[in-house]
């Protein structure tokens, strides 16, 4: 009897230890799938070629962030220059024609027709570049929408940073040299257009001289926001810090009762 009792009470204890010991199954593989889960959201994307391993210092998210920030930054930005400089060159076609009446020159026809041309010309063609940023940041903001799947989540990061790095690189190119040199050449032509085909010297010398000073003005007053973003994107600095302040510049038209042209303000 004594035997039979001893041993129930050993099988007694050796089941409340199973027990026990079964009881921790669920939590450890809850903890586990939790740690998974936790290795799987914080997993890093490859980097672009030229970023520095700072980058990889990031989570993908932060990236993002960073990366949609920028752009709707960049393209408020353009849309401001788009518009400012639209309006200029708009205000100094309708400007021309306002002198018409005040000069006896029965040739001033033909050249405030030319003048007023090439100007609404140019604020049509102000809207292009900025709209190129602003096409990226559109793209960007129509593939966070549709990309919500984890799997896909570094493609989605690697196709943000392609949008990224053409809106930097629209950015720079529309102050390199290029630029400088098609603006010259495009009002040099109008230029000896004006001189030679219509007979009007004295007015193509001035007009040259202020559409070259006009354009050097627009390309230096072209927002760098993105580019200099993407810089401290590879750089893996992606604290939102104020960027650096560029110079402040308004363009308005202006009349007199001789003469029309436009106004220069600006602060640096």
């Amino acid at each position: 009897m004594n035997r039979w009792m001893r041993r129930t009470k050993l099988d007694t204890k050796l089941r409340t230890k199973l027990d026990r010991s079964l009881g921790w199954l669920p939590i450890a593989w809850t903890l586990g799938a939790g740690l998974g889960q936790h290795q799987a959201h914080a997993q890093h994307c490859p980097l672009p070629q030229d970023a520095q391993p700072a980058l990889e210092h990031h989570d993908n998210a932060t990236r993002l962030r960073f990366i949609e920030q920028t752009l709707q930054d960049a393209a408020k930005q353009e849309r401001r220059f788009a518009l400012g400089w639209s309006l200029t060159y708009t205000g100094l076609s309708a400007g021309s024609w306002l002198i018409l009446p005040l000069s006896d020159d029965p040739r001033q026809l033909v050249e405030t027709a030319f003048n007023s041309g090439t100007s609404a010309f140019a604020a049509l063609f102000s809207l292009i570049g900025p709209l190129s940023v602003v096409s990226d940041q559109r793209r960007l903001r129509t593939l966070l929408t549709a990309s919500t799947s984890p799997d896909r989540a570094c493609a989605t990061l690697a196709a943000s940073e392609r949008l990224f790095r053409h809106a930097a690189e629209s950015e720079a190119s529309a102050r390199g040299a290029f630029a400088h040199v098609s603006s010259a050449a495009f009002n040099v032509g109008l230029g000896l257009v004006l001189a030679y085909a219509l007979k009007r010297p004295d007015g193509a010398a001035i007009n040259t001289s202020v559409g070259i000073a006009l354009g050097e003005l627009m390309i230096a007053t072209r927002p760098t926001l993105a580019t200099k973003r993407w810089q401290r994107y590879r750089e893996g600095n992606l604290s939102m810090q104020p960027d650096e302040s560029q110079p402040i510049v308004s363009v308005s038209p202006w009349l007199t009762p001789t003469s029309y042209g436009v106004s220069l303000l600006g602060s640096l």
